[in-house]
């Protein structure tokens, strides 16, 4: 038969224990909270750089692409530019949503670099008339010139993807993830761009 002095002794033990018990898992939901605070990633020069070349380049094909829908009468170009405003605008969702998390500050959906400027600057006073077929290099002045520039941001964006998936330099794994996803979508445009430019007779 236990005495009530063993009895005692025993109690005390166990709330022993038990007072050890919480205070290890306070002491594990402590750390867990440290743990947890996941700290915002600090963006080297390449990983930033490149973000913003990105939405620089996503912002030219969105506002060149609408001038597109109002001043072109090639229904495949019509088709390409709605195409394009579509999927750079959720790359560019995608772009603002990575830079959010990593508080970096990107460029407005307005801003352009200046060869960009300089094109929606030319596609604005240009317009297609009324011809008489897709030959017609008068008629679809605007299409021709709005789809050789496609060709050639799209050129460069390759290039700048993936120059930046290559770089050593380039350490974010969510940037690099944007760029290595994005970069089949920039050769697809490029290569649609490139038939529809064919399909122009030459000068």
């Amino acid at each position: 038969m236990k005495t009530p002095f063993v009895k005692s002794i025993r109690s005390f033990g166990w709330a022993l224990v038990l007072t050890a018990a919480v205070a290890g898992f306070s002491a594990c939901n402590n750390d867990d909270d440290d743990d947890n605070q996941n700290p915002t990633p600090q963006l080297n020069t390449t990983d930033q750089q490149f973000m913003q070349t990105a939405k620089l380049g996503n912002n030219a094909e969105i506002q060149t692409s609408r001038l597109a829908l109002t001043n072109s009468q090639d229904t495949s170009v019509r088709s390409f530019a709605q195409m394009m405003i579509t999927h750079h605008t959720a790359a560019n969702r995608s772009l603002d949503s990575l830079a959010g998390l990593r508080k970096v500050t990107l460029p407005d959906s307005s801003q352009l670099d200046s060869s960009a400027r300089a094109m929606v600057t030319m596609l604005t006073s240009m317009k297609d008339s009324t011809g008489t077929g897709i030959a017609d290099s008068v008629a679809y002045s605007f299409s021709r010139a709005y789809i050789s520039g496609q060709v050639q941001a799209h050129t460069k964006a390759q290039t700048d993807y993936q120059s930046y998936i290559n770089n050593s330099q380039a350490q974010d794994a969510g940037v690099k993830g944007y760029a290595t996803k994005t970069l089949p979508l920039v050769q697809s445009h490029l290569q649609e761009a490139q038939t529809i430019q064919n399909s122009y007779s030459p000068q």
